[in-house]
Order: C-alpha cells, then sequence, then structure tokens
C-alpha cells in the first residue's frame, strides 16, 4: 500500500511540475514572508498540538554516487562534496540550544519550567544551580544508538544545532551554559562512528537574532544581533569552529557550517547583515583554512561548505555580497503548514506538488520540515482520524520527493519528548509515515 501511495504521489509531482513551470520563486518568497512567524518551529508545535594537525577527508563508507555542492553561478567552480545521491538527514534539536516546547520533561528535570530559553532560567536561578543538569543532558539526550539507528534507516548527515557559547570565551558576561564542547566532540564522534556526516549550525547567535525564539538561547523583544560587535563575536566562533574542525580527526565528517539560522525576515531590521556579516563569515572561515595550509580552489576537496539561508526565507538576498562560487550552500526551511494556502490534506499536497520554493540559488538543502499539521483548524490531520496514516505517507513523500530535486533535506527532529511522530523521524519510521528504505519513494 506504502509503495503505490508514493507511486500516486510521485506521479502527481511529476504531472504537476510539468504544467506548472511558470510558478515563479518570487511568489515562494512572499508566501513564507506572509507565513511567518513564519516558519517557527515553536509555533508550529503549538498549533499543531493546540587529533591529526588537519581534518581528514575520508568519507564514510558508501555506496551512493556523488553529489556536488557547487556554487550558484558556475556548476563546475565547485568541488564540496558529500559522497551521497542526496542529504538525507535529521536536524538534532534542543540538545545543544534548548527548545523547551520539544523536550519540556528534559528542561523541567534541568530546574528551568517556567523559563523560555537558557538565558532566562540562569540569570533567575544561577548557573551554578543547572550547570550540572544542562552537562547531564548534553550527555545523555543522545547516545550512540540514536546514530547507529539513523543510519540504518538510510539517513546520511545530521544537523547540530549549536549556541556561539560553545565557545566559552564568547560567552563574557552572558546568562549560558559552559563546557559543551566537549559533548560536541563526542556526539560529532558518535556520528562519525555510523558513517553520518555533519553540519555544524550556528542556531543561536550573540544578542538573538530574531525575537520570541527559545531558539535562539535568549527569547527577546528585539532581536540584538545585527550590530558590528555581535556580528564579530559571531564570526570569532565561526573561526574557532572551523580551526577545531580541521585539527582534529574526530570532525572528519563534518562537511558544513552554518553561518546563522533563521535570521528576522525583515531587511529594514537586520543593519548591514548582508553585506558586512555574510561576506565576513565566508573570509573567517577560509582564512582560518588558509592559515592552516588548506586549499579551497577547484582542486581541493579539504575546504568546508559555507551555508546561508536562502532568499525564500525572507531575510534578504544572501548572495548581495558573497562569492558563491566559493563552496556556498544555501538552506531553505519549509513547514508546509504555514505556507500551504489552504488548511485540508488535498490543500498540503496541492501546494507540495504544484510550488517550487526553491529560488535560482544552488545548491538548495531543505535544512528543516516535518509532518506536523493544523490539526485545530481541521481534524482530518489528527493521528487518530480515518485514513491518517495513507496521508501521513503520502505527505511525508510529497516532501522527500520535493526536497530531492535539490540537494536533499534534513527533518526536524530525530527525537523529540512529544509523544508525536510528526516532528520525530525516529517516531515517524515506527509509526510508518516514512520506509526504512528511502530509495523506494
Amino acid at each position: 500500500m506504502l509503495l503505490l501511495l508514493i507511486a500516486a504521489v510521485a506521479a502527481y509531482m511529476n504531472d504537476s511540475a510539468s504544467s506548472n513551470a511558470s510558478t515563479t520563486s518570487a511568489a515562494s518568497a512572499d508566501s513564507a514572508e506572509s507565513g511567518k512567524a513564519s516558519t517557527s518551529k515553536a509555533a508550529t508545535a503549538a498549533a499543531g498540538k493546540s587529533g591529526s594537525s588537519t581534518k581528514s577527508t575520508s568519507a564514510p563508507s558508501t555506496s551512493s554516487s556523488a553529489v556536488s555542492i557547487s556554487g550558484a553561478s558556475n556548476a563546475s567552480s565547485s568541488t564540496a562534496w558529500i559522497p551521497v545521491k542526496k542529504v538525507r538527514g535529521v536536524n538534532l534539536g534542543s540538545l545543544f540550544v534548548f527548545e523547551p516546547w520539544m523536550a519540556g520533561t528534559s528542561w523541567k528535570t534541568l530546574g528551568c519550567d517556567g523559563y523560555d530559553s537558557e538565558w532566562q532560567c540562569i540569570e533567575a536561578v544561577g548557573l551554578d544551580k543547572v550547570q550540572a543538569g544542562f552537562e547531564n543532558h548534553w550527555n545523555t539526550f543522545y547516545n550512540a544508538t540514536d546514530f547507529t539507528a539513523m543510519a540504518s534507516v538510510g539517513l546520511n548527515l545530521v544537523r547540530i544545532p549549536l549556541g556561539f557559547w560553545t565557545v566559552d570565551a564568547l560567552i563574557g558576561d552572558d546568562y549560558f551554559p559552559t563546557g559543551s564542547w566537549k559533548y560536541v566532540k563526542q556526539v560529532v564522534g558518535w556520528a562519525k562512528d555510523a558513517g553520518l556526516y555533519v553540519i555544524l549550525d550556528l542556531h543561536g547567535a550573540p544578542g538573538s537574532q530574531t525575537t520570541a525564539q527559545a531558539f535562539t538561547g535568549h527569547t527577546v523583544d528585539t532581536a540584538g544581533f545585527f550590530t558590528t560587535d555581535n556580528f564579530q563575536r559571531a564570526v570569532d566562533c565561526l573561526t574557532n569552529w572551523t580551526t577545531e574542525v580541521h585539527t582534529n580527526d574526530i570532525f572528519s565528517t563534518v562537511v558544513m557550517l552554518q553561518v546563522v539560522n533563521e535570521p528576522l525576515q525583515d531587511t529594514s531590521k537586520t543593519g548591514t547583515m548582508l553585506s558586512e556579516f555574510y561576506p565576513n563569515a565566508l573570509k573567517a572561515v577560509r582564512d582560518a583554512e588558509a592559515a592552516l595550509g588548506i586549499s579551497c580552489d577547484d582542486s581541493s576537496y579539504a575546504c568546508l561548505g559555507v551555508q546561508y539561508m536562502d532568499k525564500a526565507w525572507g531575510g534578504g538576498d544572501p548572495t548581495t555580497d558573497i562569492d558563491t562560487t566559493n563552496h556556498v550552500v544555501f538552506d531553505d526551511h519549509g513547514y508546509a503548514q504555514w505556507i500551504a494556502t489552504e488548511q485540508s490534506r488535498s490543500g498540503y499536497l496541492d501546494y507540495l506538488c504544484t510550488t517550487t520554493r526553491s529560488t535560482d540559488m544552488s545548491p538548495i538543502i531543505v535544512g528543516e520540515w516535518s509532518l506536523s499539521a493544523m490539526e485545530d483548524q481541521n481534524d482530518e490531520f489528527k493521528l487518530d482520524s480515518d485514513g491518517a496514516t495513507a496521508f501521513y505517507q503520502q505527505f511525508a513523500a510529497a516532501q522527500l520527493l520535493s526536497a530531492e530535486k535539490g540537494v536533499g533535506w534534513i527533518f526536524w527532529s530525530w527525537k523529540t519528548e512529544l509523544g508525536d511522530p510528526r516532528w520525530s523521524y525516529q517516531e515517524a519510521v515506527a509509526a510508518t509515515f516514512f520506509p526504512t528504505d528511502l530509495d523506494t519513494i
């Protein structure tokens, strides 16, 4: 039955793609902008529920063909790569940057219940009261068996959301836990041992890159990231990560750094992010590599990909002042429930099968998405409704097929404490929403 459903979705998408070639990326950007709080995971959840001297270039064993991650304006000018047919990954949400909406039990165990984010909790109760709890969470929320389980169901990459406070020296007077980097290394090591590639994502930027979001580490009314001082702190973080990745073999399967996750979608409030921070972030990574003797020319596979939110996100055109041929990759976040124009099963599938969210930017990865749906607006989205399993199988297949028109996808998230398979890839596989063999889609 699953194969028949997937075949039907694939046929529908192929037919729709042929008849909708005129769909524009501008319309996609407009829909993302107007959907705001857009694709916010917290808002979505609430609505849905009511060693070596240089980095090794050796790859995990794989029988898949290589995917080139090449620059937007010249597909042959970059050789940054991940040797898989398509990126098929999961996020490690709420591990190093807490999001209480998806891990409320752990948040309460920490002693942070009632607070919005790391900053608010530590400011109120004191770091000495919660530091040990944070370390226990970093050490236990994921373990090695999670990563072997990911590999066993066809996944090949993890995106790890991190705060700038992984670099203790950058914390200063801010209210964040310390000492997380050794646990980052542990997690990356587990991923490497399981044969999984890794993206390190600056999910929480200095000053907070958007408002009212726990994923920044500090929920604020006014985003404070968009200053020269905080841009520099973020650049210093990326420099540190680059050096660490290239000088410790445990990071040999780290293939990319994301310079900032989901900044404000109002360019009138982001200052010189596009003209100052974005080019400086790329330069910082390349300068750190050059200092280690690592080449990033056409003949090199050693340098890191550098990733930016794409234009469809609504935070401006990231290519304004960067060299897109220099191993640059783009990230699109497509939570269908916030973008689809009709809150119904058919509306979701029609949106996915007829709308091209990806802009002319390439290569592009759909770096966050889920199976969550607005069940408070339509009972047919409820997990116990008639035909729910068949719908969520179709919904998953449609999103996979759409994302794999680009480089691939990264689901949010592998695990949660919600008990909802629409947010947990692990639980979605158990619910048969995803097949264990993704090549059957």
